[in-house]
């Protein structure tokens, strides 16, 4: 009898999603006024001159002869130049050090230091073992039993903000076995990118790498890259859920230590990385459910065509070959918004059954946004992520023949990038912003031949997600504080991906992971600092707002901004790379909170135990994301 009314209850509670659905779609939507951040008495108000506003919309913005010394450093000479002392001073192992600024953002409940309210500076004191001992106002320095005589040094940043490294769940690094496919992005390269855009935590996608990280073998090829590799910044595993492999995900957190699962619910373009039917799905999260609760996010790229629910893979060719290759608002066309509100729709629904833990990457719809909103408020247990681009760019503005803009799902229409921007600020609907790196090789990319629908589908934007973020929120007048800013794209991804009380706050115990950046100045993204493996991306000759001064990993210098004017540096940084594996077992092997290891001491932990054999890869270039 108890089954039944729960059946019963699923089906009137998916009846109801659909009532309101078909009700939204048939009401009137033209005001997509964005709320002020004013609105809010907590966050703090700075004023922003309307003239020095980087224009955006209506048009991709490109650089003209006014902007050929925005890159220029020498305001910053005497803060980079003090920074750049740091390695020395903590290859003497000197003793703590500290971080002075007159804007702090802290993160969660704690007061921001912030003139005028502040009337004394911010303090970050960083210790040895690389955590912070103190993150508050210097007049209170004296409580947690630290004198100002104890520190090595002070490092006065004056005006510049500093707040928590930024955390970055969505990144596909390609790096495994496959030499061919780290071409395309590799770990140093990546995370080197990372760290020149603030961001000090990333978590690395399943896919595109060759093995797809499927399996206990293949992940262990990916520790093994790692291991060999420079890492900038720490770097998560997630788990791939295909077809074939439930048996799998169980060892792959409490043996591997991944940190969440990745599914498509679409075709992936990827013969390694098969997309789950709903059966399947429903199963994979009955595994993940019933051994993890809700302590590992089933991520999902949520889009659902019709022919791809029955299993129909000549409608998709069919269906594809109607696109004309250059049309961008074919291609948008050809991957409609309803493919996302009936993915998200399926998914809410085994969820519920289920008890897992769902996570809709990459919204870019506002309907599949609205719905993710309606079921939070009925208690299920999902969250959502967007997109960079998803709130900088719009379909109007992306003319014909420009690959560079394709993703999936599509940058859609300045009326639907304004309502994401509203749903953004009330909270509800999407807790936080990702960069979904996926990078290729420029020539799948058909930039030359401007051929959109066959192009690589993924956007190189992990560097340039904070600057992208912060651009369009002053654009559209201001509607993001910094600490808002820093919740989207730090503290609410921590919480989410079990990272909490290590990452997305500065508070006594957390890593010293700090990003120190100039919110007032600009950036003329070029070849020369852009740090990922290729520079194709949209956001390449266009000027930013925003300008990222620092990164620091666990209290050490991953980058300053002075290595843009020394290209070289960016292969043989003389910097250190402080980066370390993030995973959710300890040295016993036992599931718990997320910890810390060098890769090389996973790796060895991981053959000494016995391995299936990875699975023959079959990646072929396409619109895997």
């Amino acid at each position: 009898m108890a089954q039944v009314l729960i059946r019963a209850g699923v089906v009137l509670w998916i009846a109801h999603v659909a009532l309101v659905l078909l009700t939204w779609y048939l009401s009137p939507h033209d005001d997509a006024s964005i709320p002020s951040r004013e609105a809010n008495p907590r966050e703090p108000k700075r004023a922003q001159s309307a003239t020095n506003r980087v224009q955006i919309a209506p048009e991709i913005a490109r650089t003209s002869g006014e902007d050929e010394h925005v890159n220029d450093l020498s305001a910053y000479s005497s803060v980079l130049n003090a920074l750049r002392s740091l390695p020395a001073l903590r290859a003497a192992n000197r003793g703590r050090y500290a971080i002075r600024t007159r804007r702090l953002v802290l993160g969660g409940e704690q007061r921001n230091v912030e003139e005028p309210q502040a009337k004394t500076p911010g303090l970050v004191v960083v210790g040895l073992d690389g955590t912070i001992e103190y993150a508050g106002s210097e007049d209170g320095l004296d409580e947690y039993g630290i004198s100002a005589g104890s520190l090595a040094a002070v490092v006065d940043v004056g005006d510049l903000v500093v707040m928590p490294g930024l955390v970055d769940p969505h990144v596909h690094i390609n790096e495994a076995s496959d030499p061919d496919r780290t071409s395309w992005e590799g770990f140093a390269s990546a995370t080197k990118a990372a760290a020149a855009g603030g961001t000090t935590t990333i978590l690395d996608m399943p896919l595109n790498c060759i093995p797809s990280t499927v399996s206990m073998s293949a992940l262990r090829a990916k520790v093994e890259a790692m291991a060999l590799s420079k890492l900038f910044v720490d770097v998560g595993l997630i788990g791939g859920v295909i077809p074939s492999n439930e048996d799998e995900l169980v060892d792959l957190v409490e043996r591997g230590g991944v940190l969440a699962f990745k599914s498509f619910m679409i075709d992936s373009q990827s013969a390694d990385f098969p997309h789950v039917n709903l059966e399947t799905l429903s199963r994979s999260m009955q595994v993940i459910g019933a051994r993890f609760g809700t302590s590992i996010p089933y991520m999902l790229h949520a889009e659902l065509a019709p022919e791809e629910a029955e299993g129909d893979k000549n409608s998709t060719q069919a269906r594809r070959a109607l696109v004309s290759e250059s049309s961008y608002s074919e291609f948008m066309r050809s991957r409609p918004d309803a493919w996302e509100v009936d993915a998200v729709m399926a998914a809410l629904d085994r969820a519920h059954r289920t008890g897992c833990h769902v996570h809709i990457c990459h919204l870019s719809s506002v309907h599949a946004a609205r719905l993710v909103r309606f079921a939070r408020g009925l208690g299920a247990n999902v969250t959502a992520e967007t997109c960079t681009q998803y709130l900088l760019y719009s379909a109007e503005q992306i003319p014909d023949g420009r690959p560079e803009f394709k993703c999936a799902p599509p940058i859609r229409q300045e009326q639907n990038r304004r309502e994401l921007w509203k749903l953004l600020i009330e909270g509800d609907a999407i807790q936080l912003i990702a960069s979904d790196h996926s990078p290729t090789l420029p020539k799948y990319k058909n930039l030359d031949s401007g051929n959109v629908r066959d192009a690589w589908g993924g956007i190189s934007g992990l560097q340039h997600r904070l600057l992208g973020v912060w651009t369009a929120a002053t654009e559209l007048g201001n509607v993001l504080s910094l600490e808002a800013l820093s919740a989207l794209l730090s503290e609410q991804p921590a919480a989410i991906f079990g990272l909490d009380g290590m990452k997305g706050r500065l508070a006594h115990g957390y890593d010293a992971d700090l990003v120190i950046w100039d919110p007032e100045g600009k950036t003329l993204v070029t070849e020369s600092n852009f740090y990922a493996r290729h520079k194709v991306s949209p956001m390449l000759n266009s000027v930013l707002r925003g300008r990222v001064l620092a990164t620091l990993v666990h209290g050490e210098l991953s980058y300053v901004a002075w290595e843009d004017l020394e290209p070289q540096q960016q292969e043989n940084s003389n910097l250190v790379s402080p980066g370390q594996l993030l995973v959710r077992t300890d040295d016993s092997g036992v599931l718990g909170k997320v910890s810390r290891l060098a890769p090389s001491s996973h790796l060895l932990r991981l053959k000494s135990e016995s391995m299936s054999p990875a699975p023959p890869s079959q990646c072929k270039n396409e619109n895997a994301m």
